[in-house]
């Protein structure tokens, strides 16, 4: 990364730039991970990256393209987002915290459904996808093969589902789900924001799919809708530990449930007075019931502030190129 800042200092003083790069590297060390997949989470506040169709209950990617015109088929939705009024203004269509999200779907009738795709290479460095979604369906009470529902399914480079557990999800409207809740004077049955972590690892090296679909009841006279966001990392845990540190902090990526060695089962632990040497585990398990088991090396984080320029003469900008490394986690921001 390149910056370039006034020059008012004589070279002798470049060590305050070497300070002020260590303390930039790190106030900007993430927490977990980072996310390699180009507006996966629609942070450009756009469809760049993703694919969208639309269609019919029966066909839902008929046509190629987005509909965002009148009642939007595919709808960017800026943080942070307005109530739902179709679920009693319970859901708040922008998860908190985000930025934005897309509503697939809308609130119209006529047997209509709509699908977006997102396709990445997986590699090790982006093999834990992350999705978030919450879902409106209607529930007309009609057979369960013609109610409004919603359908997530991760396809390898053949097109096919990777796993009929770990890569599909399948819902349609239906009163009583665990988890989910009831808007009785809309008839209408929603989910509020899920959180999903799914492990890519058996796909490295494949360019995958993972698409969502909405459809209206079959029938032509009820809805479905659904948010999304997604994001990718690193499936690793990430390791707080400074030099001279006492204790360190051990956090497992978002999207599971947790099942750490020492029997804990929260997102994060605190090991106090680590060993050198020393590790840990933690059994990530998602939604779904598919299972995953990562580990992590407790060691303190070291980051080596470095970078390069070309001297200027004074009032003339300095070009800074960053070099900096870190032995564990990630430089966010330099």
């Amino acid at each position: 990364m390149s910056t370039f800042i006034k020059n008012p200092f004589s070279r002798a003083n470049n060590k305050v730039y070497l300070a002020l790069t260590v303390m930039v590297v790190f106030f900007d060390l993430l927490a977990y991970g980072q996310n390699g997949c180009p507006n996966a989470n629609f942070s450009q506040g756009n469809f760049s990256n993703w694919y969208g169709y639309y269609g019919d209950f029966y066909n839902p990617s008929q046509y190629s393209g987005f509909v965002t015109t009148g009642n939007a088929r595919h709808l960017i939705i800026q943080g942070p987002g307005y109530l739902d009024g179709n679920t009693c203004n319970g859901l708040n269509t922008v998860l908190p915290g985000e930025a934005f999200c897309a509503r697939l779907g809308n609130d119209g009738t006529d047997a209509e459904a709509e699908q977006l795709r997102y396709s990445m290479t997986v590699t090790p460095d982006n093999n834990l996808f992350i999705y978030k979604y919450a879902v409106v369906l209607q529930d007309p009470n009609h057979t369960p093969e013609d109610q409004p529902s919603f359908t997530i399914e991760v396809k390898n480079q053949n097109g096919v589902v990777f796993d009929p557990t770990c890569g599909y999800f399948y819902v349609y409207a239906q009163y009583g789900l665990p988890g989910w809740n009831q808007c009785v004077s809309a008839d209408v049955v929603w989910k509020d924001w899920t959180t999903v972590g799914l492990d890519l690892t058996p796909l490295i090296g494949q360019t995958i799919s993972i698409e969502f679909t909405t459809r209206d009841c079959e029938r032509g006279g009820h809805f479905g809708y659904a948010y999304i966001s997604t994001t990718c990392a690193k499936l690793e845990m990430n390791v707080s530990y400074c030099p001279q540190s006492t204790s360190a902090t051990l956090t497992a990526p978002p999207g599971f449930t947790y099942l750490w060695g020492n029997g804990a089962t929260s997102q994060s632990i605190v090991v106090n007075n680590p060993a050198p040497g020393m590790s840990d585990s933690c059994l990530l398990t998602s939604v779904n019931g598919c299972q995953v088991t990562i580990y992590a090396l407790i060691q303190p984080t070291v980051v080596t502030s470095n970078f390069t320029f070309v001297p200027q003469c004074p009032g003339v900008p300095v070009q800074f190129t960053d070099a900096s490394t870190i032995n564990q986690n990630t430089i966010a921001n330099n």
